[in-house]
Order: structure tokens, then sequence, then C-alpha cells
């Protein structure tokens, strides 16, 4: 009962932040999805503080700005140097172009008080260099942020910060300086277009989207053999965990690393039906019994209670046949 509640109680935030800190995960998202191509290698991949929390101190300005990120990486192999984060949304946020283009300011910012304070130690001598403590030469990381949305709704919020305009002339509309997002919808994703590397992203990626669009209704044969804690994560953030926490607490018990989602699937549906069968056979006793008058509570909850559908069906027979309560009371007894 222990472990029951507590898988009911993981946060699908959480999963999914922990999830993406893998490098080969992370790295084979932004290869297959973004670039099309192998361009991260995940051992180039180093990861980078979360918190961008600033301290903003201009002659003009003075104060603090609190962001937290929810995964981010620095990307160095020598050649390329990059800073890649990935948002994860299980809701539509209305301002996300805005959002992620404040995160990816404030990486830059806290990039160049980095390089101002070492300019500050070493010391400047060009008067507009001192003025600025920044060097004609010195440069900043890009940084690439990529949003996740799992959500079951189709995204219809911004996609870029021009959506969130509203210009007064087409020469301001023409002249503004767009930033789009890499948004990935995961419930309109087909994920047989993308080559993975990494089965886990595959697995994860693809049990989420066949959630949404399929409806739950069948899962490929693709996530028969899926791994458990990827399993776990998946259903938890697209809701879906009670259906699959039965088969997924038996494979834990039984110390398995691996589980059969389709499988699971068919066996979780399956005792669904049954339950269901169940719950109207005992509803019709009922009912038949109300026609002969008031039901006490412990009889009610004797029949709500049997779990044996055969048993269900005799006690359907026997409530048809009985003149009263009592008569049907005594010969289930």
């Amino acid at each position: 009962m222990g472990k029951h509640k507590k898988l009911q109680n993981l946060s699908p935030d959480v999963l999914a932040k922990d999830f993406w800190r893998r490098n080969s995960r992370f790295a084979d998202l932004f290869n297959a999805l973004i670039y099309k191509k192998p361009q991260i290698d995940p051992a180039t991949l180093r990861e980078m503080d979360t918190d961008l929390s600033s301290l903003i101190t201009d002659k003009d300005i003075l104060g603090t700005i609190k962001r937290v990120r929810d995964t981010v990486k620095i990307s160095n192999d020598g050649i390329l140097n990059r800073i890649l984060a990935i948002e994860n949304q299980q809701s539509i946020h209305y301002a996300m172009p805005l959002r992620c283009l404040l995160y990816d300011v404030l990486s830059y910012y806290q990039q160049m008080k980095g390089i101002m304070s070492e300019n500050k130690k070493e010391g400047i001598k060009d008067a507009g260099e001192f003025l600025s403590l920044f060097k004609s030469t010195d440069r900043l990381l890009p940084c690439r942020t990529v949003v996740i949305y799992y959500g079951e709704k189709k995204w219809d919020g911004p996609k870029n910060l021009k959506d969130l305009m509203e210009f007064s002339s087409q020469e301001d509309e023409k002249a503004f300086m767009e930033y789009s997002i890499d948004l990935i919808c995961l419930n309109e994703l087909d994920v047989s277009q993308y080559s993975f590397k990494d089965k886990d992203v595959h697995d994860f990626l693809l049990f989420i989207s066949n959630t949404h669009q399929n409806s739950r209704k069948n899962l490929l044969e693709e996530l028969r053999d899926m791994d458990i804690e990827v399993a776990c994560a998946a259903a938890s953030i697209t809701g879906t965990l009670q259906t699959y926490e039965k088969e997924i607490l038996r494979q834990i018990e039984e110390k398995k690393e691996r589980i059969d989602m389709s499988e699971a699937l068919m066996r979780t549906l399956e005792e669904e039906r049954l339950e269901g069968m169940k719950k109207g056979k005992a509803e019709s006793v009922i009912k038949l019994l109300e026609e002969l008058g008031e039901i006490p509570m412990g009889l009610k909850e004797k029949i709500f209670n049997q779990g044996n559908l055969k048993v269900l069906e005799d006690w359907l027979i026997l409530a048809a046949r009985a003149n009263t309560i009592e008569e049907f009371e005594q010969r289930i007894s």
C-alpha cells in the first residue's frame, strides 16, 4: 500500500527534468528533432546551474530577477561552444516566447558579468572598453532553448515574439527583430519520422505522443521492451499512471528493469472491462432488491464488494426470484 501511494505521488515536472538530465538523452533530442543530424556529442555536455536569478546593476537600474530553468547544459567540443536548454510544459503558456527570451537574455547577462569581472581583474587600457568592461574581442556563447509540450490540448499559443505584438504600422512590423522558440508538441509529433539513437528517448516520446494521439487505445509493438523508470515517467506525465501502476508495481516487486507496456495496457483494459461488468451486475442486483423495499447498508456493501463475477450473476438470478429482501439475504449467506 505504501509503494502504491508513493507511485501515485510522483511529480510529472520532476520526472521530466530528471529524464532529460542524462547527457545521452539530452543530446539525442537535439540531434534528432532540432538539428536533424548528429551535432551534439553527449561526452561534450556539461551540466550548468539552472538558477538564472540575477542582480541587475546599471546606472539607472538596480534590482533582482528570479528565474530557474528546467535543464541547461553547455556543449564544448573544442570547435563549437553553445548553451542548450530544455523547458518542460504540461500546459500552454501564452507568453512562452517572451519567457524563453528572458531566460536567454539572463543567460547572456550572466556570461557578460563573468567576462566583465575577469576584465576588471586584468585591467583594461582602452577607454571605450574600460567604460563597458567588455573588450571588442569578447564574445558570448549562443543559447538555444527547446520547449517540450506534453499536454493533450492542441497548442494554440504564440510560437514567436511577433505573435505577441500589436503593430501600428507595416514599417514597424518589418523592422521588428523576430525571436522564435523551438517548440516540440508531442501530441502532434510523428516519432517515426525521426532518427533516434537512444532507445529511452524514442520510447519516452513515442509513449506520450501515442497516448495523446490514439487516446491510449493501443500501444505499439515498439513499446514491448521499455525501461521501467522511463515507462513510469511517461505514464505520470500523460496522467495515465493509475492505468499502468499495477503492472509497473508488479515488475518493480519482481526486481525487473524493463516492462512490456503493450501487454500492460491489454491487461489493464481487460481488468477495467471485468470491473465494469462486476459493477454493472452489482447495480442490477441492487435495483431489483430496491423494488422489494429498503436495502440494509451492510447488504449493499456486501453486494458491491463481491469481486467474483460468477457469484454476482447467481445473485442477480436470486434477486429476480426473491419475494423479500430477507429471503435474498438468507439465500446468499
